[in-house]
């Protein structure tokens, strides 16, 4: 029988430990990928869906209770209306309107923001400024089972030839992008149950859109040990 060393046996441990959070390289999930649930699972995405029609989609409360946002399609001209009420007052205002195309996956995150996708853009809504920003070019989103992180992935980015996958926060005041490499096909899945490590199925890159989708090999990325910074970037690629 060999008996490790104290110093060996501590390597060892750490090894282990990187392979459970799926380190920058990534490894093999620990378990399912899970994310938060959008407010109305089928909502309106760029372009419409059949069946639905105009009219109030529903109504979807912050995850305090604090605003609760209506959805809206095409009614008075906008093809996507937001109205947001302040629950302690009762007070409704329309915070976002678009001509152009329906809104999709809104999702509330923490602290009170509201994410969704218009026109195949990320949008993040803060209701108390009523500030709108568009961070990236997600045609759409996971968001983390503790609400803090949003991913989304896009065709282009700091490398040519690719699909990057950006993870950021709701804020946009930190965002990091998945070390995936060139010429890759990848599709954010989602995170882990616990929100450190995001799920991402990657393969290579299919130009001619042959494969289906999640036809590539599920990866698993520990967030701490991302270190491409993105953070205030206009995350934009080509489509």
């Amino acid at each position: 029988m060999t008996l490790l060393r104290p110093a060996l046996l501590l390597i060892a441990f750490a090894a282990a430990l990187a392979g459970c959070g799926g380190g920058e390289l990534g490894g093999a999930p620990t378990g399912p990928a899970v994310k938060t649930s959008a407010c109305f699972q089928k909502g309106t995405p760029p372009g419409g869906q059949p069946g639905d029609r105009p009219g109030t989609v529903g109504t979807c409360r912050s995850p305090g209770g604090a605003w609760r946002v209506t959805l809206q399609n095409g009614v008075g001209g906008w093809a996507c209306a937001l109205f947001v009420t302040r629950a302690s007052t009762g007070r409704r205002v329309r915070m976002f309107g678009s001509h152009d195309a329906g809104c999709s996956y809104l999702t509330w995150a923490k602290p009170d923001r509201l994410l969704f996708v218009n026109n195949s853009t990320f949008h993040t809504l803060n209701p108390a400024t009523r500030k709108v920003i568009e961070p990236a070019v997600f045609s759409e989103f996971a968001v983390s089972p503790n609400r803090q992180w949003a991913a989304g992935d896009a065709v282009g980015g700091p490398q040519e030839g690719q699909i990057t996958v950006y993870v950021l926060t709701p804020t946009n005041s930190r965002c990091v992008i998945v070390p995936l490499g060139a010429h890759r096909t990848d599709e954010v899945v989602g995170f882990t149950r616990d929100s450190k490590s995001l799920i991402v199925n990657t393969g290579p890159w299919d130009a001619t859109e042959s494969q289906p989708p999640g036809s590539g090999v599920d990866r698993q990325f520990l967030l701490s040990s991302l270190h491409t910074d993105c953070a205030g970037e206009q995350l934009v690629g080509q489509g």
